[in-house]
């Protein structure tokens, strides 16, 4: 079932829906992106029991109730969103969601073949000497045993899980992520990294972290860091909430544009850090790059929407070495695109 956090039960309570101001990030012709908040269910599951369906019936009805009745609405789109990837349900950030069927083959299709980039941030327990290194890989096997993950270790039972049946889930994979520390508070045991998955499994960060480095993830009272959370939060004078300080940061994927005679270029969006997990960096003495604060739409690696962005329709929008005619093309515009962030 749903399960909503104080701030959208808060929202849902005064409209029955959640504000699109509150959730949308870019619309353009062919995609709809959300900043998603904490505590939205992002994909249809059923946590009922066999043949028990209500628990799909209520997840869709919050789902439509907040994006399709506000969102769509709100952008006058008449055909439903399709969900091309998911978050976790407290995770906050990036949500693509397509326009057409085409449109989610084409990303379902990158996904599969891992040439999307998704980036994540996260405030982790622990200080840089907590780290065996300040930049790897991890490449860990994980094991889903009625719906509760676990990475598998030397000496562990290696025979297969059994088959799933009615509502258990039982799977086991291999699951690829890197990470690199970003920044480390000199006040409390807390550090900022950031995560480049590979791989998109149920839980698989918050274990990883959490399991692999021992750096759980702040707020995640799941996977071990539930009193090392309050420690944190109350030495720096702040009131422990139920949030998990994981944040999707960024997604890029390849995108067409017929005018141009490359065709194929790098479209990535970033999604504003959430108000709690800003308040914990500044009380921590964390710094946090205006980018990854704010957001933005990149180009080839070029910002042209949010704060910092570049002048539109000037040579400097595209790289070195396009033609002349192609370095006025704005590829927002031609898409349709609207920044709803931060400018």
């Amino acid at each position: 079932m749903v399960s909503i956090n104080a701030v959208l039960r808060q929202s849902l309570r005064n409209n029955g829906r959640l504000s699109p101001k509150h959730l949308l990030l870019y619309a353009d012709k062919r995609i709809v992106v959300l900043n998603k908040p904490g505590g939205l269910v992002s994909q249809f599951q059923n946590d009922g029991k066999p043949g028990d369906k209500s628990s799909d019936v209520l997840l869709r009805e919050a789902l439509q109730s907040t994006v399709k009745d506000s969102v769509q609405n709100a952008l006058k789109i008449q055909d439903d969103l399709k969900t091309v990837h998911r978050l976790d349900k407290p995770t906050t950030g990036v949500l693509v969601l397509a326009r057409t069927k085409q449109t989610a083959r084409d990303l379902a299709t990158q996904i599969k073949q891992r040439s999307v980039k998704k980036s994540y941030l996260a405030l982790v327990c622990g200080t840089a000497s907590d780290f065996t290194k300040m930049k790897d890989t991890m490449v860990n096997q994980l094991e889903c045993r009625d719906g509760r993950i676990r990475m598998l270790e030397d000496g562990d039972d290696n025979s297969p899980p059994p088959e799933a049946t009615g509502w258990n889930e039982y799977w086991r994979r291999e699951a690829h992520a890197s990470y690199e520390v970003i920044a480390t508070s000199p006040k409390v045991p807390l550090s900022l990294i950031r995560i480049e998955l590979s791989t998109g499994f149920k839980h698989q960060l918050r274990v990883q972290l959490s399991q692999y480095l021992r750096t759980p993830i702040l707020g995640d009272t799941w996977y071990g860091s539930g009193d090392r959370s309050g420690e944190i939060l109350q030495s720096l004078g702040l009131k422990p909430t139920p949030f998990l300080y994981l944040h999707s940061s960024q997604f890029a994927f390849t995108r067409y544009n017929k005018q141009l005679s490359k065709k194929a270029y790098k479209f990535s969006i970033g999604a504003p850090l959430h108000s709690p997990f800003v308040q914990v960096c500044e009380a921590a003495e964390i710094p946090l790059h205006v980018d990854s604060t704010l957001g933005g739409i990149w180009i080839n690696g070029v910002k042209v929407r949010g704060v910092g962005a570049i002048k539109e329709h000037t040579e400097e929008a595209q790289p070195v070495g396009e033609e002349p005619e192609e370095r006025q093309l704005d590829v927002i515009d031609s898409l349709q695109g609207i920044w709803y962030g931060p400018s």
